[in-house]
């Protein structure tokens, strides 16, 4: 109950630090941007999020789908879609460079093929409201910031998603993005790979990509990268310009948190805590609800409902950027069982392997910081 309070007093005290983006009104500059859109698999999605971004408004852009190995038709329609507007253009199976992670790899692939002063990096199931390029960047160009990314509204549909993601934001908001990340005087910093637009100058100053080419949070140590090397970094809230769906499914929504649980567990010593923490966290509240009525102990039951009451509250605070069905997000506690699996899996490959898994494919590589 405790650590349940606590995280949703500090995040609500992040996103308020942090604030909210909205639409910005017309503008007579209009800047140009190329567009790098990875894509692994996401058949689904793609062509909404290249009609989304091929609808910007006062905005001068071109658009590189880097089709990263799919299996799927994700090719097909990545060149159908260039095949109709000259502004597309398709880079098929770039060769994944030694030492490096797919999908860093496809973006600096992308990024090697653009020349517009302004580069645009977001994932393939990033969907954007029509003015929503042009007011992050004004609002970069305001903050005088070398990068700005937004944080979308996140959409869960599946069972797995709702049970898992609305937690998972909060505790993540509180880990990665305290209050003072917009400051210069902060050394945190962080970035959401749905959107991280920034200056081609910067990029290139600091090496595109290869400094964080095996960091599985690479969103989040590039926008680090970034300021540790003098830069200024914006990160805002933008649930009313751009959605996106994380997880496809609930198979995808199960197992889709192997890369992320291994970029949070930095150290060796912390693994068996991360390992308990969702089994203690969601459990003891069960526990306590369960062993109370069998022993007929109501103040012991009444302590394990509050609790649980405390942790659904939680979820309740992350409704201002996930989008849930409380039909499904109520049985929260059910997060222990894909948790744990994600925990072992991605420990297993960590120790053994010196891999990670990430959109089906498992890559062999050490992280930069290790």
């Amino acid at each position: 109950m405790l650590f349940a309070i606590v995280s949703g007093v500090v995040y609500l005290r992040t996103i308020r630090s942090i604030g909210f983006l909205v639409a910005g009104d017309a503008s007579e500059v209009k800047p140009r941007i190329d567009v790098v859109v990875p894509a692994r698999n996401e058949a689904a999605d793609l062509e909404s999020t290249i009609r989304g971004l091929l609808a910007q408004e006062d905005v001068e852009l071109k658009i590189l789908i880097v089709n990263d190995q799919s299996s799927d038709a994700t090719p097909k329609i990545a060149d159908r879609l260039a095949a109709e507007d000259s502004r597309v253009s398709v880079l098929h199976n770039p060769p994944l460079q030694p030492g490096w992670f797919g999908k860093v790899n496809a973006m600096q692939q992308g990024a090697n093929q653009s020349s517009a002063p302004d580069l645009l990096f977001c994932d393939a199931d990033s969907k954007m409201k029509p003015r929503c390029l042009i007011t992050a960047y004004r609002n970069r160009e305001q903050a005088k910031a070398a990068l700005i990314s937004l944080c979308p509204l996140w959409v869960c549909e599946s069972f797995w998603e709702n049970a898992l993601l609305p937690h998972c934001f909060v505790i993540g908001t509180v880990r990665f993005m305290p209050p003072s990340i917009n400051e210069d005087g902060s050394p945190h910093a962080v970035a959401a790979g749905a959107f991280i637009l920034l200056k081609r100058e910067v990029f290139n100053a600091v090496g595109g990509y290869d400094g964080v080419k095996t960091e599985m949070l690479d969103d989040v140590e590039f926008a680090r990268y970034l300021k540790r090397n003098g830069y200024r970094t914006r990160f805002q809230l933008a649930p009313e310009l751009l959605t996106v769906r994380l997880f496809k499914n609930n198979v995808d929504a199960f197992w889709g948190l192997r890369k992320n649980i291994r970029g949070s567990v930095r150290s060796k010593a912390m693994v068996l805590p991360a390992v308990l923490f969702p089994v203690v966290f969601f459990g003891a509240p069960l526990l306590c609800l369960g062993w109370g009525l069998s022993q007929h102990s109501w103040p012991l039951g009444v302590l394990g409902l509050l609790a649980y009451a405390t942790q659904l509250g939680m979820t309740g605070l992350a409704t201002r950027l996930c989008q849930i069905h409380w039909r499904k997000a109520i049985f929260f506690p059910l997060a222990i069982l894909p948790l744990t699996c994600c925990y072992v899996s991605s420990l297993y490959l960590w120790w053994f392997r010196g891999a990670v898994a990430w959109r089906g494919r498992v890559i062999t590589a050490k992280p930069s910081s290790e």
